[in-house]
């Protein structure tokens, strides 16, 4: 099964975690759970950052939509969603 993870930027690092968006258009990263008090951490982050993992790379570091990687003859590619039903990653070829 695919692991859903979000990334988003809050202004001054990045946000690791689940997505949500309220009714006012306020976009969060939920970065863990208080089992304690019964809540959810969040961060409020810049809604035109988030991104999705796609998946890991040949070192297992998380991979998300557009992070540019570079194979071992120097050609880049950039990473996204195939399909809409976010089961496939897929490099495409960045093209100069």
């Amino acid at each position: 099964m695919r692991k859903i993870k979000f990334r988003g930027d809050n202004g001054s690092r990045f946000c690791y975690g689940g997505f949500y968006k309220n009714s006012m258009g306020d976009t969060y990263i939920i970065t863990g759970e208080n089992l304690y008090y019964g809540s959810l951490t969040y961060e409020r982050v810049k809604p035109q950052t988030v991104v999705q993992l796609v998946g890991q790379d040949k070192d297992k570091s998380e991979v998300y939509e557009g992070d540019k990687l570079v194979d071992e003859v120097g050609q880049e590619y950039i990473a996204e969603i195939s399909d809409s039903s976010a089961k496939i990653a897929e490099l495409k070829l960045i093209r100069e």
